[in-house]
């Protein structure tokens, strides 16, 4: 399962430069992770779908991939496999499942499929920071951090 520890603190200057790439439909999502991460140097592409989430992924090599799994459950779990076990640029690309609800079956399941985290919307900073630092493995810090 996966875990967010609050009491773990991350430099945010691992963020300046990252390479993200977040499928998700809602706009208004968009905006929010954008207004998050993007004042820490982050870059954001965005794909509507999980077509052009593997369209985009095969064309550019990015450092994390976000996708809203519950909403292109099907195809998101699609895209992931065709990522994953293709010659694709991110092949080894660590992805996060962001989510609305989520059980323990829903976590184990992404477990499986090599998720590596999950982030569960209504969008929290500081969530967001650790889950990516963690699935790049990113160790706590004592510098400037978000906790």
């Amino acid at each position: 399962m996966f875990h967010s520890n609050p009491k773990e603190k991350y430099s945010v200057t691992f963020l300046d430069g990252l390479e993200v790439l977040f499928v998700e439909k809602e706009i208004l999502n968009i905006k929010v992770l954008r207004m998050i991460l993007e004042p820490f140097g982050v870059n954001i592409s965005h794909a509507q779908n999980a077509n052009e989430a593997v369209e985009i992924a095969a064309n550019k090599q990015f450092d994390v991939i976000l996708i809203d799994i519950q909403m292109y459950l099907a195809s998101g779990i699609k895209a992931f496999k065709v990522i994953k076990s293709s010659d694709n640029l991110n092949k080894y690309t660590p992805l996060i499942a962001v989510t609305k609800n989520k059980t323990a079956d829903e976590s184990q399941n992404h477990l499986c499929l090599g998720i590596v985290g999950e982030i569960k919307m209504p969008f929290k900073n500081d969530v967001i920071i650790r889950t990516i630092a963690r699935a790049l493995n990113f160790k706590p810090s004592n510098d400037a951090y978000v906790n």
